[in-house]
């Protein structure tokens, strides 16, 4: 007994003197762990770091690209930029385009390579068309003392130049006949240049811009006003024939059940007698 009260008493003041000493390895733990949230936080500055690099690249590229080539100019919803869709709502704009261009543009840029009788049936009407030539002259010549004149123009006649000299004509603006195919993103790309003009040409409004763009649209290709309007009715009776025979198909399916049900349920019974 005497011996396992005297084993007890050492063993408690073992427990004790242990229980009282430092402890050493909490300490070797936290500098560990703040030894870990420093690389972390190092790790997280370069990455932040490499981004803003990146980011700071990538914007001189960017500002040095559209230096280059220019800001790309917003797509704006025409209503003739659908593979169906055509000018065929659009003959009033085509007109009041003209009109702007008549009015304000064909002082400083020809239109040589369009000519009037393209007017006719889009811009004006079939009776319109003795009216379309009617203020307009036209240099001719040479007469026969070799000289030029001016008489009335004819429909067969192209817009007339802004500068009928041909050195004039050189150092003048240039033609806008083709003037929607002759820049990257045509449309859009006039629509902004018009809109962004702080001091606008007289007459010239962000509200005709749209008329004006319309019109030299369809006369940078008027052929393609009816090629489009020939396969949008093309596809519209398309449509409407496939709806006429789905709703004949229909029906002759509604009456072949009808009367072959009929048909298939009757049986035949065969008379043995006799």
């Amino acid at each position: 007994m005497a011996a396992g009260r005297i084993t007890s008493q050492l063993l408690r003041k073992r427990h004790h003197i242990q229980s009282c000493a430092p402890i050493l390895v909490p300490s070797f733990a936290f500098n560990a762990y703040q030894g870990n949230v420093e690389s972390a936080l190092m790790k997280s500055v370069r990455v932040l770091a490499v981004m803003g690099a990146g980011v700071i690249s990538f914007a001189t590229v960017a500002s040095a690209d559209e230096a280059e080539h220019g800001t790309a100019c917003p797509t704006y919803p025409w209503p003739h930029k659908g593979i169906l869709d055509s000018y065929d709502h659009d003959h009033a704009s085509i007109r009041r385009g003209q009109q702007v261009y008549q009015q304000s543009c064909a002082s400083c840029h020809s239109f040589s390579l369009f000519s009037y009788r393209n007017l006719v049936g889009v811009v004006y009407a079939e009776e319109e068309r003795k009216g379309v030539t009617a203020d307009i002259e036209v240099v001719d010549g040479p007469n026969e003392e070799g000289e030029a004149f001016a008489c009335p123009g004819k429909l067969c006649d192209p817009f007339r130049r802004s500068h009928h000299i041909e050195r004039a004509a050189k150092t003048c603006n240039s033609d806008l006949s083709f003037i929607k195919m002759a820049r990257h993103n045509g449309q859009n790309y006039i629509f902004s240049l018009l809109a962004g003009i702080r001091h606008p040409t007289a007459g010239v409004m962000k509200e005709k811009g749209k008329d004006v763009v319309t019109f030299l649209s369809w006369a940078t290709e008027p052929e393609m006003f009816k090629n489009r309007m020939a396969i949008s009715f093309n596809v519209q009776m398309g449509f409407k024939w496939i709806f006429v025979l789905s709703l004949l198909l229909f029906q002759a399916a509604c009456y072949r059940r009808l009367n072959g049900s009929v048909l298939k349920s009757r049986k035949t019974a065969l008379n043995g007698v006799g």
